[in-house]
């Protein structure tokens, strides 16, 4: 029940905080790349992206956790004083069982079937099933413009379907517990009776055909069809006739069929289909995940990469563009390491996911970093490095005391002045060639600048 709760809480949350997001396509990349989500299925990419991106959505679970459980309070009471009512017993007559085999065995099993029915066939039965009175009386509860009103329709139909199982449940398992406690704390006589025309024989069919699910485990429990003939009896007369006091013994037998056939039918097989719906809603719950409105949009926008290697734009006629080519997997490949000059670390993976780089390390250095930090960058640093700067702003002697630290650790570094994220990270010729010759002029060994 708690992780029903939690999934249906998940569902609200994810909704109320896609509605009220704008964060831009660079930011969602970035925490993909960030929490490398590559190999998350869909579902559990969004449920990630909404326990990390936000923790004060509101709680909308909390009302409607308490009106279920009043509502299975009730269920499992109104089972306990149903069971009282029935064996309600003052001596004159005996206890018609068909009264409690009906209540404890005919409508359970009654209901399963319209319950599966309803399940294969959804809202088939809606303006009939009780999954339209539950859902009308938790809108009693809550206001009109209440988020959990606003559920998936799916998720409604099987949640309150669910709901009346779990009623339906307790309600059995009350009757059940009431008449136990009856039976051990009186001495109740139980006899059957109808107006109709059933012979002993058929009536003993009918129920032994019934017991044989229990009767393995639970001999006790089958009926005779001595008990079955002793202990029919009629109304006329509205006393215990003497023949019947003779018989008395067996007018108490009948409580441990009743007993075993509630267990059995009333409270097993509620719990297998209890079971089946509570997979059949959280299966509901996941695919409406990806329903909501903006969760597309979302994977969308977290899995594809920002840019490609194609211009974005058409070229007006007559007028001659070109553009550079952005690097490629073949000029740009096998580098150990990629460090970020002064980049926030999303900034450095959104970089290096436009350039098709998959460095085995990334690290960001510089910046608002300290010079611990970035000594502690360098000690891991081996073989070729790749070091991205931004183009615009021109090397201090700070960046070159850090390269002069680095080069001693690497193989090899090529500086790669990157220009703006609208430029897709091309920069601008100018800037090159002022990065050309300050570290030329710096005259540092196995180090290159990407063009």
């Amino acid at each position: 029940m708690y992780n029903l709760f939690m999934d249906l809480q998940s569902y609200l949350k994810l909704t109320h905080l896609l509605e009220n997001d704008d964060s831009q396509k660079e930011e969602r990349r970035a925490f993909f790349l960030k929490h490398q989500m590559q190999k998350l299925s869909d579902t559990k990419q969004l449920l990630f992206w909404m326990d990390k991106a936000s923790h004060n959505a509101p709680q909308h679970s909390s009302h409607l956790k308490s009106i279920m459980n009043i509502l299975f309070f009730l269920s499992f009471i109104f089972g306990l004083f149903s069971a009282v009512a029935l064996l309600s017993y003052h001596g004159e007559h005996p206890v018609n069982i068909i009264y409690l085999f009906v209540i404890a065995v005919v409508i359970p099993i009654v209901s399963m079937l319209l319950s599966l029915f309803a399940l294969f066939f959804p809202r088939a039965l809606t303006p009939f099933f009780l999954t339209t009175w539950t859902e009308k009386i938790i809108a009693k509860f809550v206001s009109t413009d209440n988020p959990l009103l606003k559920l998936d329709a799916d998720i409604k139909y099987t949640f309150s379907l669910f709901i009346v199982q779990v009623s339906a449940l307790l309600f059995s398992t009350g009757l059940l517990l009431g008449f136990l406690a009856v039976i051990f704390t009186q001495d109740i006589a139980f006899g059957w009776s109808t107006t109709l025309h059933i012979t002993t024989q058929s009536f003993y069919n009918f129920l032994h055909s019934l017991s044989f699910v229990f009767e393995a485990i639970c001999p006790q429990s089958a009926v005779s069809l001595e008990l079955i003939q002793e202990t029919h009896y009629f109304r006329l007369g509205g006393h215990i006739t003497q023949e019947m006091q003779r018989s008395a013994s067996l007018f108490g037998e009948w409580w441990k069929f009743l007993a075993c056939s509630t267990l059995f039918y009333a409270i097993f097989l509620r719990l297998l289909f209890l079971l089946f719906t509570f997979i059949k809603l959280r299966k509901t719950v996941s695919n409406a995940l990806l329903q909501i409105e903006g969760a597309q949009e979302l994977l969308r926008d977290m899995n594809e990469p920002l840019i490609s290697t194609t211009a974005d734009t058409k070229e007006q006629k007559g007028t001659e563009q070109t553009t550079a080519p952005l690097p490629t997997k073949e000029t740009l490949t096998g580098y150990y390491a990629a460090l970020g000059w002064a980049f926030n670390q999303e900034e450095l993976l959104l970089i290096l996911d436009a350039l098709h780089l998959t460095p085995q390390q990334s690290y960001t250095v510089g910046g608002n970093k300290s010079l611990k930090e970035d000594s502690s960058v360098i000690s891991l640093m081996q073989g070729d490095t790749l070091l991205l700067v931004k183009a615009w702003e021109v090397p201090t002697m700070e960046f070159i005391d850090f390269v002069e630290e680095l080069l001693p650790k690497v193989k090899s570094l090529r500086i790669y002045p990157t220009g703006y994220a609208k430029e897709h990270y091309r920069a601008d010729p100018e800037d090159l060639a002022i990065w050309e010759q300050k570290i030329a002029a710096q005259n540092l060994k196995n180090v290159s600048i990407q063009k």
